[in-house]
């Protein structure tokens, strides 16, 4: 049988065989490209970091790996949306990890630092970083094996003790070492889009390999023999996704971010080539068309016209009247797009409609106590934790525990926020402070300022570690004024956003404060205060340092007192900041419940759905639940007949998809990553129950 040219392009760009390329082109069709790029931030730098510690072996690391029709040891790669699989030569799975997994050397820490292997009965071999969503799979000497997987690792951390190094992969948290590593790393890294997809076209260079030691890839390098062909184009899959998808509450509670599910699911969905029709209760006042921008009319069909992509799919939606057969509708619906989504959520009221739907996505809330307690590691030199242990003391001296006026209240207030404004703008350009048009969200921000009056000051409770008492701003600190000359602007803009409410709550004080806040805020930012940080007068530094003497030398020693106090007195009175660039080496580590106390308390959550292909999707989760968490706890529930489970993280992004069309069209970024998770299990999920229509959870 003659083979199909467009999957014989993919496997010279890919290095993958035959039968995976055409699979993946029947599958995928070339919406994204033949040969797709990664969305996510995150997952291209995960992967440029992977090709680089291939690439350029690190001083007192194992040695460069050469080996006959391979690339770094990689005979070819499997690259998806954001999935990638690393496929090794045979003999060389132990090899390749044994480079890119981290091991502590005399002169640091070699391979990518911070990245732990995860064996999954489900998914095989897997590596990602603590604490972050991106994960590369690697495929083991033995394809599908959990033994032969472990036994690779095995293998690799023989070959790096032989080398005399230190394997860290076996740690739960960070090693020392490797949180300054990876910081270094990550300034190497200029660009990692460019080394992200030379690895993800790695099959162009399994013949003759480059040497990158001294540059990244270049562009002609990665163009290959027909680059034309392997960009996004309307074709679409040999065989097309097709069904009904209920996304549906757990517990039966609103507010958990079913809409937020469904537009991102459509949107992924349409960005691959499939039209989506999207149907919603006409009382459920968050339904799609509610929250979205269309047109003022429905067309003759009944069906408003939200998103039509172009070269890929469209999204319609439509209500559900009270009196309607809502089972007629979605059965009508079939017949009309590829893939129907029904948006089950406003508290679950229409639960029963799940039975219509070929699966359900049951959508539960995030709550980071269910999956693991916390323990501060203070990684920095003894002297840098005395000058951040001085400056807590300094600052409880200066508070004394005075009350503040209601201006004073006012104005520490406005600078604590505009301080997590600004953090939050300058990562996603949002200029908005909150969303005003979500009452929920209004009164969440605004009910903060009760506690306004304890901003800067840390209570002393019994046997608090010294390190753990830093403010409840994460060590946040204002870019310097000359640095960002932008910041007069949004302090204007800041105040003007917040004018209008901030005067109805606090009439008898905001405009005293408005008035006073900006000029206020730029002066203090200039001496380096930050929010509820007090001046205290030149004179009453003595007074200070004989208030905290003997405290300081009972818990740091008389030479650390000596020698290192007056220099973090002169810092002070300088305006230096002695403690910030140190901030990488101070992390807050997760301690992981038991992945099946986790599963069992999220199959809790989901009680009451219909007994039918369910995928589990984790709302508003932080960005701090990583790869390495989720593994154990997917297989807990996937063993126990769900289809998967799958993150919606808290990103601004994903709820900007719910106001501006035009971003559910974008193919880039962590939103859109996260996305096309969800639609990758879902369109799989549905394959799999259109082959087996008797197939139930």
């Amino acid at each position: 049988m003659a083979r199909d040219k467009t999957a014989r392009l993919r496997m010279d760009y890919t290095g993958e065989p035959y039968s995976s390329a055409f699979q993946w082109f029947r599958s995928r069709g070339l919406f994204n490209g033949l040969v797709p790029d990664a969305a996510s931030p995150q997952q291209q730098l995960l992967e440029a970091c992977v090709l680089q510690t291939l690439a350029r072996p690190a001083p007192g690391g194992l040695p460069y790996l050469a080996a006959p029709g391979t690339a770094f040891g990689l005979e070819g790669v499997s690259p998806d949306f954001d999935v990638l699989l690393l496929r090794p030569a045979g003999d060389l799975v132990a090899q390749v990890l044994a480079r890119i997994l981290p091991a502590a050397a005399a002169t640091g820490v070699t391979g990518v630092p911070g990245l732990r292997a995860q064996v999954s009965r489900r998914s095989g071999l897997t590596v990602g970083r603590i604490g972050e969503r991106a994960v590369i799979e690697v495929q083991s000497s033995l394809t599908g094996n959990v033994r032969a997987a472990q036994k690779d690792l095995h293998e690799a951390a023989e070959l790096v003790t032989a080398a005399g190094l230190t394997p860290l992969w076996t740690n739960t948290a960070l090693a020392e070492g490797e949180s300054e590593a990876w910081h270094r790393f990550c300034q190497e890294i200029e660009d990692a889009a460019p080394w992200s997809t030379a690895l993800r076209r790695i099959g162009l260079f399994v013949e003759r390999t480059p040497d990158w030691t001294r540059r990244p890839p270049a562009p002609q390098e990665l163009a290959g023999p027909k680059p034309d062909r392997i960009r996004p184009r309307s074709v679409g899959p040999g065989s097309r996704v097709t069904g009904v998808v209920a996304v549906a509450p757990g517990m039966g509670r609103g507010g958990v971010g079913c809409t937020t599910a469904v537009v991102a699911l459509a949107g992924a969905l349409a960005r691959s080539g499939v039209d989506v029709g999207v149907l919603s209760a006409a009382d459920n006042p968050n339904r799609i068309r509610s929250v979205m921008a269309h047109p003022a009319a429905p067309g003759p069909d009944g069906w408003w016209d939200l998103v039509a992509i172009e070269g890929a799919g469209t999204i319609r939606a439509a209500d559900v009247p009270g009196d309607a057969d809502a089972h007629e509708l979605i059965e009508r619906a079939r017949t009309m797009f590829d893939v129907v989504i029904v948006d089950i959520g406003n508290g679950g009221y229409h639960s029963d409609w799940c039975a219509f739907a070929d699966m359900t996505v049951g959508v539960v809330l995030h709550k980071e106590e269910m999956w693991a307690g916390k323990r501060l590691v203070d990684r920095r030199p003894d002297s840098i934790r005395f000058f951040a242990w001085l400056n807590d003391q300094f600052n409880r001296f200066r508070t004394g525990g005075r009350l503040l006026s209601p201006l004073e209240k006012m104005l520490n207030y406005l600078d604590e926020e505009f301080l997590f404004y600004v953090t939050d703008r300058e990562s996603d350009g949002e200029p908005m402070v909150y969303d005003a048009s979500n009452p929920e969200d209004v009164e969440q921000w605004w009910s903060s300022y009760a506690f306004a009056d304890q901003i800067g000051v840390d209570e002393d409770e019994e046997g608090e570690d010294e390190n753990e008492a830093e403010g409840d701003d994460g060590g946040l600190w204002l870019p310097a004024e000359h640095e960002a000359p932008y910041l007069d602007q949004w302090r204007e803009e800041f105040l003007s956003f917040l004018a209008v409410e901030g005067r109805r709550r606090h009439e008898n004080v905001w405009d005293q404060a408005a008035q006073q806040w900006a000029a206020r805020n730029k002066a203090r930012n200039l001496k380096g205060l930050q929010p509820g940080e007090r001046e205290v007068a030149h004179d009453a530094s003595q007074e200070f340092a004989s208030a905290v003497e003997d405290d300081a030398v009972t818990r740091w020693g008389l030479e650390m007192w000596r020698t290192q106090f007056p220099v973090w007195e002169a810092a002070r009175e300088a305006g230096d900041d002695l403690i910030r660039p140190w901030g990488h080496l101070l992390e807050t580590v997760a301690l992981p419940h038991d992945p099946s106390d986790i599963a069992g308390h999220l199959r809790q959550q989901l009680h009451g759905l219909p007994d039918q292909p369910t995928v589990v999707v984790l709302a508003r989760a932080e960005n701090r639940l990583g790869a390495d968490r989720l593994t154990s706890v997917r297989d807990e529930l996937m063993d126990d007949g769900y289809r998967g489970l799958v993150i919606l993280p808290e990103l601004r992004a994903l709820a900007e998809m719910l106001r501006d069309v035009e971003t559910v069209a974008k193919r880039g970024g962590e939103a859109a990553g996260a996305a096309n998770r969800l639609a990758h299990v879902v369109a799989n999920t549905l394959r799999e129950t259109a082959a087996r229509p008797a197939n139930r959870r």
